[in-house]
């Protein structure tokens, strides 16, 4: 009952709406006993299949996306600097 109220208290109402795994979690938590009398835990656990799955292809589709912006930057940094150098080397030379 104890760790009931600090998960509560932990994860405030702003967090809940915004994440719905948290929400369905914390749902989960608060009404365990009556969730495990009913005999209802494979419900339960695959809606929270479900929602961990969108959450995670979410989160692997943003990493995807940031690594691949990054390659990209880095990418025309290097040609930028391979010009800028290719260009001080030609006008030495001359």
């Amino acid at each position: 009952m104890n760790s009931k109220i600090e998960f509560s208290k932990f994860i405030s109402k702003s967090i809940l709406a915004q994440s719905p795994v948290i929400g369905h979690l914390n749902t989960i938590i608060s009404g365990l006993p009556v969730i495990r009398a009913s005999k209802a835990e494979g419900v339960f656990q695959a809606q929270f299949t479900e929602l961990q799955d969108r959450h995670s292809a979410i989160f692997y589709t943003s990493q995807g996306s940031t690594r691949w912006l990054c390659f990209t930057i880095e990418l025309l940094s290097d040609f930028c600097i391979f010009v800028v150098l290719l260009y001080f080397l030609m006008s030495n030379a001359s």
